[in-house]
């Protein structure tokens, strides 16, 4: 995207690992100097031997008292080599596939939100879930509410720290586990890893679907669709607008039947909504997005084709005035 193309500029490295914001891509950035611009991502950052050492991927913006965004020249990122070695291996060796580990654990720290300001409520990551069938569920089943210290040994102040070293452990791998009590006592739990297959991402997908109250999965429709049937309320868009649902039927029963159309994080800026066919796809999508604590769905009446789809939003928390950085791995 520029005239001049194979521009070398020099710099330094500022930091290692520095972990990002978005959606995906969070870990394993070198932070650094020389200077990138857009075009340059996916082009090598090489040192002083000619030796490849990272793969030029963000660049930095400051936001400006008038509200725009301003680049940051000298703060720049490149993904570290073991990571994108470890990627480009999987890619060959799996058919184009990363594969990752799945342990069954939904681990969060939550704050509480008062207009623009958020108070940590956890001081670490905690659990707050075991996946029912999971290779944790035995392990840790009755360990929620407790706090992870380390991960395989390596000490994690927060939750995406957990989740970086989450992103390390292999298929089947060894998952080692220092957690600490509400009371403050040390624990160490070791079991193995299992494999993130499409089942179980519609184990994930089904255990936050359900977790809004009166929400029961349908599988009669071919695609993904749940039962509303408490006639309670549910979070639309806009925090203060509330549904209440009076399809009545002859037990005295609520009962309204959605089929859900995507899901993600609707923003009016940069919406990320992924569209939804299956519950391994919803699983997938809740993944991704999970770290902002809520999660979005447009959702459509399945009796009523010709009503306009409606847009939900799950606080991962229960909670609108709670907002629970949650990882489901």
């Amino acid at each position: 995207m520029g005239s001049y193309p194979y521009s070398v500029t020099d710099g330094i490295i500022s930091a290692k690992n520095r972990a990002r914001g978005g959606l995906t891509g969070k870990f394993g950035f070198l932070q650094h100097t020389a200077t990138i611009i857009w075009g340059n991502s996916g082009g090598p950052l090489i040192n002083e031997k000619g030796e490849v050492v990272g793969v030029n991927s963000q660049i930095a913006f400051a936001t400006a008292p008038d509200g725009s965004q301003v680049l940051q020249q000298q703060i720049n990122f490149s993904l570290e080599p073991k990571i994108t070695e470890r990627l480009i291996n999987e890619v060959l060796n799996n058919n184009g596939r990363v594969k990752r580990s799945y342990i069954g654990l939904e681990v969060a720290q939550a704050y509480k939100v008062d207009g623009e300001n958020y108070t940590l409520q956890d001081e670490a990551a905690k659990i707050y879930g075991v996946i029912p069938g999971s290779n944790a569920y035995s392990y840790m089943g009755s360990k929620i509410g407790y706090f992870i210290t380390k991960v395989n040994g390596v000490a994690t102040r927060n939750v995406e720290e957990v989740l970086g070293e989450f992103e390390k452990i292999a298929p089947n791998g060894k998952v080692g586990l220092e957690i600490k009590s509400p009371s403050g006592a040390i624990e160490n739990i070791n079991f193995t890893a299992g494999t993130l297959r499409n089942i179980e991402l519609e184990a994930i997908a089904g255990y936050v679907l359900t977790q809004i109250p009166g929400v029961t999965l349908n599988t009669s429709y071919g695609q993904v669709a749940f039962d509303y049937n408490e006639g309670g309320n549910q979070y639309t868009k806009k925090e203060e607008e509330k549904k209440f649902y009076q399809n009545k039927r002859g037990d005295g029963a609520y009962e309204k039947t959605y089929y859900v159309l995507c899901g993600g994080i609707y923003n009016e800026n940069n919406p990320n909504m992924w569209k939804v066919l299956t519950l391994t796809q919803l699983g997938a999508a809740i993944k991704l997005s999970s770290l902002s604590g809520v999660f979005d769905y447009y959702l459509s009446d399945a009796k009523d084709p010709s009503a306009q789809a409606q847009l939900y939003r799950q606080y991962l928390s229960g909670e609108s005035t709670i907002i629970k950085s949650t990882i489901y791995y």
